[in-house]
């Protein structure tokens, strides 16, 4: 009788607290160079909003959801997240209600002007789309090295 071969089995990358480590040293170096690069005020905020967000994805990479909930809920709190983190820059408006509002009239008006085919310069709308795409990367990145054991995704 002929012996099938069994096929190996590839074990899993243990991630661990160097995992951790190495990659919020990759996200520091990123954010770092975005930020050095000095295009406008309030970049440095992103060093802390991708740190911030690795620990979200890791939460999520280890909590018992699925990927077609942790998506769309990863999404969200990069949304809520690039939205609230740059508030403290609008130190010309009182109060963080007052702030909120005025970002998200800033928002608005920039969305209108990009519809309508003009172009929209407010550099503070720049750094919230910065910091959008930095929490998502970094929670994207936390996702596939602690949940999916893909280093080089």
């Amino acid at each position: 009788m002929a012996s099938i071969a069994q096929p190996r089995r590839s074990t899993p990358i243990n991630e661990g607290i160097s995992s951790a480590i190495l990659l919020a040293l990759m996200l520091i170096s990123l954010a770092g160079s975005v930020n050095a690069a000095n295009w406008v005020d309030g970049l440095g905020l992103l060093v802390e909003a991708v740190l911030l967000g690795m620990l979200i994805g890791i939460a999520l990479a280890k909590l018992p959801l699925s990927g077609w909930l942790a998506h769309p809920l990863a999404l969200l709190i990069a949304l809520a997240g690039s939205l609230i983190y740059p508030l403290p820059l609008l130190v010309f408006v009182e109060g963080n209600r007052e702030r909120v509002f005025f970002m998200l009239a800033a928002l608005r008006d920039w969305m209108i002007k990009v519809l309508n085919g003009g172009s929209a310069s407010d550099n503070l709308i720049f750094v919230v789309q910065v910091i959008f795409f930095g929490y998502l990367f970094s929670i994207w990145a936390s996702w596939l090295i602690f949940r999916r054991h893909q280093v080089w995704g």
